[in-house]
């Protein structure tokens, strides 16, 4: 699975090392998040979200909760 080449240039601008790990099937994270590989905090979870003004895509490490209420409030949104 290649990263998207804008997700590419954000992480590059900021300086954030990444890995792709390639997986014939990731769901759930548990097999990779087991203590011999990574910890969930070193995984990004895609969360695909759609409004009536359009798709968003918002990345957010594997042990974290997005809050919805807040992106909303943010981007003036109701995703």
């Amino acid at each position: 699975m290649s990263i998207p080449q804008p997700i590419v240039e954000r992480l590059n601008a900021q300086g954030i090392a990444y890995q792709v790990v390639e997986q014939t099937a990731i769901s759930p994270l548990h097999p990779i998040c087991s203590a011999d590989k990574l910890p969930a905090s070193q995984i990004v979870q895609v969360v695909a979200l759609e409004d009536s003004l359009g798709r968003l895509q918002a990345l957010l490490p594997a042990d974290c909760m997005l809050d919805l209420q807040r992106l909303n409030e943010t981007k003036g949104r109701n995703l």
